[in-house]
């Protein structure tokens, strides 16, 4: 039953919507979260959800537990650049609050996760990390006012020239979630970088989770990726 509820609101993201509002409901909270590691983020309020502007980069979770140095990494390029595109994480250290490692020091934090759990994971409290369903939310609130829900969630930096003239220039950003791109070797599409964030849910299998990823320069949205690439960011959204 699950997976056709999934599919079913898959089907709704990628059809068109003929009928649209007026005005979206987009308001940029600034300097609305602050992690552990001290670091502050801007929020921005899309519909009834309230998502984080920016990538996440802190070190800790919420409790103060230290991630895993093996867990995280800087983006490769620009190099060392956590302050603009955050930190990419593995999914074991996304997920878990506190992490759990078996006799062996592997973690095995994904035992947390269910496909309807809204999780903490490594978010600051008050925040967790996002369900596909709630990635699958966002798409939908957007869609309602535009037939290009990428361009109006990418940022209007991080991204080389639209050489396909798929966006336009109005359209880019223009609900302020300013998606960046992962820019590691595994999430390329051909030779362009695609943005690539960690969903919570898990469907139990080896797979274990959905990375969602948007793809700018070929304008494919919210593909759910069950191929367990290494690393990805964290956009954390508002607890309800």
């Amino acid at each position: 039953m699950k997976h056709i509820l999934f599919t079913f609101f898959v089907v709704l993201l990628l059809t068109s919507v003929s009928c649209r509002e007026k005005e979206p409901l987009v308001i940029v909270l600034e300097s609305a979260i602050t992690d552990y590691d001290g670091n502050t983020y801007n929020a921005v309020q899309i519909g009834d959800q309230c998502w984080m502007k920016e990538n996440l980069r802190t070190t800790h979770y919420a409790d103060g537990t230290p991630v895993d140095i093996d867990l995280f990494s800087c983006v490769a390029d620009p190099v060392n650049a956590p302050e603009g595109y955050g930190y990419l994480y593995r999914w074991d250290a996304a997920v878990a609050l506190n992490p759990l490692t078996d006799t062996d020091g592997s973690v095995y934090a994904w035992t947390y996760m269910d496909n309807i759990t809204q999780g903490q994971g490594i978010c600051p409290d008050g925040w967790h990390l996002p369900t596909s369903y709630e990635w699958i939310e966002l798409g939908l609130y957007v869609s309602r006012f535009t037939d290009d829900v990428v361009g109006a969630l990418c940022s209007t930096i991080g991204w080389g020239p639209d050489s396909n003239g798929i966006h336009s220039s109005a359209e880019i950003n223009s609900f302020e979630f300013s998606a960046l791109p992962c820019r590691t070797v595994e999430q390329y599409s051909g030779s362009k970088p695609i943005s690539c964030f960690w969903s919570s849910t898990d469907y139990g299998d080896f797979s274990r989770t959905d990375m969602v990823t948007m793809d700018y320069y070929n304008n494919t949205q919210f593909q759910f990726d069950t191929k367990n690439h290494d690393v990805a960011s964290v956009r954390c959204v508002r607890n309800k």
